[in-house]
C-alpha cells in the first residue's frame, strides 16, 4: 500500500508506482495557444494589436524536451539550502557518499562563481543584440544554489520580463533539420548525416560550431556568440560520467539501463557523424559532442509550432486587392470576403494546424531565458513564442514574483530519473516521480516469504503465468 499514490502494472507484471498528480490548475508544457478571434470584419484587415502574445512555448528538449507538455509556468519560491531544487539544473549533485557530497558541494560553488563572473559579458552582449529584459538579472541566489533568473523588483502576473528575437536563438525541427551552415561547413560531403540527426545531436553540432569553430552567426547579421557560449556550463556531473560502482551504488537497475542506453546512442551517433565527415571528426572530439548533447538535453525547450513569424506584407497585398476589385466593381463584397478568408486561414493552417497533424517539434535554445531553473508544481514563469514579435518571451504568472525570490519554469512533468539522467539533479517530494519495480516474476519470492513471515498463496505465482 503506498499512500496517495497511483499504481499500475503492465502486462509484463512491472509495477510502476507514480507520484501524486499535480494540481488540476497546473499549466501544461509544450503547448501552443492561439489567443486571438477572428471575426468576420477582421479577416482583410489583419489581427488586432491586442492579440500580440500567441503561442505557448515550453520545452524542455525539453527535450523538450521531448515531454508532451513542457511548458514554462513558474512560482515565486524561498526554497532553503537544502531544498534539492535549489540545486540549479546545471549545478553539481550527487548523493553517493557524504564525502563526495562535500566535493561536489565545493566543486559546485566554484563551478557557479565562475560562471557569475563570466555572466557579465554576456548580459552586456544581450543588451547590444536587442535582447530585453527587465525586472530580473542572474544571480547565483543562496548558498548552494547554481546561477537562475531572480526578481530585482516585485512582478505582477504577466509581467514581460525577458524578450528575445528569434535570430538569436538556436534550433531544429523535428523530424528533419535543414541548416545550411552547418551542413556547408561540417558535413558537406554528406548533409544527410546532419539533416535526419536526432534533435539534440543536431543542436550539440550547433553549439559546438559557435563555441570551438565560429562564434559568428551568419543568419542574426554576424552576431557573435561567443559571449553566450561561455557563459554556458563548461561540465556536467550527470551520470553518464559516473563510474559503474558509482552508478551501481543507485541500487536501481532502470536509471542504470537508461543510461547504458544513452552511453551506447550517443556514440554511435558520434561515430555516424564522424564516418560521414572526417572534417567533423578533426573539429569535434567525442567530449566536446557530449557536452553539446548534455547542454541541448538541459536548455533547449519544444512545441509543435514551426511555421514563420507574422508577415504583414500577405494581409495587406490582400487588403489592396479586395480595395481595387470592390472599387472597380468586379465582384460583390461576400466574393472578396471569401478571397480574402482563404489567404487568412491558409497562413493559419501552415503555421498552426499542419505542424501539430504532422507531428512536427521544434526544439529552442534561447539565451537569457535558458538561466530559468525548474520546479515540479508551481511555477512561476512562462515562456512563449511572440508570433507578432517573431521572438520568444519569459513572463510571470499568478500570483507574480516577489522581489529577490527566484522565478521558476517548469520544464514538463520530469520524474526524478530523468532530472537526475539529463539535469544532475532531483527534486525532494517531486509530484511527478515514478518508481519502476522490476517484474514480479524476478523477485526473491523465498526472501520475500521470510520477510513477510507468511506464504504467498498456493497457485498465486501460476495465475501471473
Amino acid at each position: 500500500a503506498v499512500h496517495d499514490r497511483c499504481c499500475t502494472i503492465s502486462s509484463n507484471g512491472t509495477i510502476m508506482i507514480m507520484g501524486q498528480l499535480p494540481h488540476p490548475q497546473g499549466i501544461p508544457t509544450h503547448r501552443h495557444r492561439l489567443k486571438w478571434a477572428l471575426p468576420s470584419a477582421c479577416l482583410i484587415l489583419g489581427i488586432s494589436a491586442s492579440c500580440l502574445r500567441t503561442c505557448d512555448a515550453a520545452f524542455g528538449i525539453a527535450p523538450s524536451t521531448s515531454n508532451p507538455s513542457r511548458v514554462s509556468p513558474m512560482l515565486p519560491l524561498s526554497p532553503s539550502a537544502n531544498d534539492p531544487r535549489h540545486y540549479a539544473r546545471h549545478d553539481l549533485y550527487s548523493s553517493r557518499t557524504s564525502t563526495s557530497l562535500l566535493a561536489v558541494k565545493s566543486a559546485s560553488e566554484s563551478a557557479t562563481s565562475s560562471r557569475l563572473k563570466r555572466t557579465a559579458a554576456f548580459t552586456d552582449w544581450a543588451k547590444e543584440n536587442d535582447i530585453k529584459y527587465a525586472g530580473i538579472q542572474v544571480s547565483s541566489g543562496e548558498q548552494n544554489s547554481g546561477l537562475g533568473l531572480y526578481a530585482t523588483q516585485s512582478l505582477s502576473a504577466n509581467d514581460i520580463v525577458i524578450q528575445v528575437p528569434t535570430k538569436l536563438t538556436l534550433s531544429v525541427e523535428s523530424p528533419t533539420d535543414y541548416n545550411t551552415v552547418m551542413e556547408r561547413e561540417l558535413f558537406d560531403s554528406n548533409p544527410k548525416a546532419y539533416r535526419n540527426a536526432p534533435w539534440w545531436a543536431a543542436l550539440s553540432v550547433q553549439l559546438n560550431y559557435y563555441d570551438k569553430i565560429n562564434p559568428i552567426n551568419e543568419g542574426a547579421g554576424g552576431v557573435t556568440m561567443k559571449p553566450w557560449m561561455e557563459s554556458l556550463p563548461r561540465a556536467y556531473d550527470t551520470p553518464i560520467h559516473w563510474s559503474e560502482s558509482s552508478l551501481q551504488e543507485l541500487q536501481y537497475r532502470p536509471t542504470m539501463e537508461a543510461v547504458a542506453l544513452q552511453k551506447r546512442l550517443w556514440k554511435k551517433q558520434y561515430d555516424d557523424f564522424a564516418a560521414a565527415s572526417p572534417h567533423f571528426a578533426s573539429k569535434i572530439s567525442y567530449d566536446d559532442f557530449v557536452w553539446g548533447c548534455e547542454t541541448a538535453r538541459s536548455r533547449a525547450f519544444s512545441g509543435a509550432y514551426s511555421g514563420s513569424a507574422f508577415n504583414p506584407i500577405p494581409y495587406a497585398t490582400v487588403a489592396a486587392l479586395v480595395a481595387i476589385y470592390l472599387g472597380l466593381g468586379i465582384g460583390t463584397v461576400e466574393q472578396a470576403a471569401n478571397g480574402a478568408a482563404l489567404v487568412v486561414c491558409g497562413s493559419i493552417l501552415k503555421d498552426f494546424v499542419l505542424p501539430k497533424l504532422l507531428k512536427v517539434q521544434k526544439y529552442v535554445i534561447c539565451p537569457l531565458i535558458d538561466m530559468a531553473n525548474h520546479v515540479g508544481v508551481g511555477a512561476s514563469g512562462n515562456v512563449a513564442f511572440e508570433y507578432f514579435s517573431d521572438g520568444f518571451s519569459l513572463s510571470s504568472l499568478e500570483p507574480g514574483v516577489s522581489q529577490g525570490s527566484e522565478m521558476f519554469i517548469q520544464y514538463g512533468p520530469r520524474n526524478n530519473d530523468q532530472l537526475l539522467q539529463y539535469y544532475g539533479f532531483v527534486e525532494e517530494n517531486n509530484a511527478h516521480d515514478v518508481y519502476i519495480l522490476p517484474p514480479i516474476r524476478e523477485w526473491d519470492i523465498g526472501a520475500l516469504e521470510e520477510a513477510c513471515g507468511r506464504k504467498v498463496g498456493p497457485g498465486r505465482l501460476e495465475k501471473l503465468d
